[in-house]
């Protein structure tokens, strides 16, 4: 292992972190401390990772879905809990004519219902990637994060950014996050995932 060539993303991603630790530290978010000013700070963190965001998508789509699919971006916006979310989605049809399995893991109901408010209760949602700032009480509320549609402690990364570079350094981040809402699509499918992928269905 010693030998072994380690890109240079991967090492500089600790420049990354650095800044999220720093946050931490000093209870702000990139030298912001109020609401109101880390808010417009994250609204500045969309914007320098937008671009990057839509870019992985595309590839994404065009890897793994035979380029069928579609990108919806929206912009900031209260997510009705006191925080602030950003999301990218990525539907296509195979998704969209997808049925949700009722019976759920565990029994009726066990399942968790879909993220998205317009995506029926019987259907699935698409890959999500979402950039949020919980409010002030909720763990993470302090600055901004980004992630799949549902989120955990392990599989949500800080969104510390300064340079539109800084954003680039996402993208494998990105790409696990879309790898892993294509997978929790097809465990919420489960009657025939394989008709989720149109080189396989």
């Amino acid at each position: 292992m010693k030998n072994s060539v380690i890109p240079e993303t991967w090492t500089s991603r600790l420049e990354d972190y650095k800044r999220h630790l720093v946050d931490l530290r000093d209870n702000e978010y990139h030298g912001s401390s109020r609401r109101q000013d880390r808010e417009a700070q994250f609204v500045r963190q969309v914007g320098i990772i937008d671009s990057v965001v839509q870019q992985v998508l595309d590839r994404f789509n065009e890897t793994m879905l035979g380029n069928t699919g579609s990108i919806e971006f929206r912009s900031p916006h209260d997510d009705g809990r006191g925080g602030i979310v950003s999301l990218w989605l990525l539907s296509w049809p195979c998704q969209m004519a997808a049925s949700r399995r009722i019976e759920g893991m565990l029994g009726p109901g066990s399942d968790p219902p879909p993220v998205l408010e317009d995506t029926g209760d019987q259907s699935i949602d698409p890959i999500i990637v979402r950039a949020f700032m919980p409010k002030d009480s909720e763990l993470g509320g302090l600055h901004g994060h980004i992630c799949g549609g549902r989120y955990s402690i392990n599989s949500m990364w800080p969104l510390n950014l300064v340079t539109h570079a800084d954003a680039e350094r996402q993208m494998m981040v990105i790409w696990v996050i879309a790898e892993g809402e294509l997978h929790r699509c097809t465990f919420e499918f489960a009657h025939a995932p394989m008709s989720l992928l149109p080189e396989v269905s």
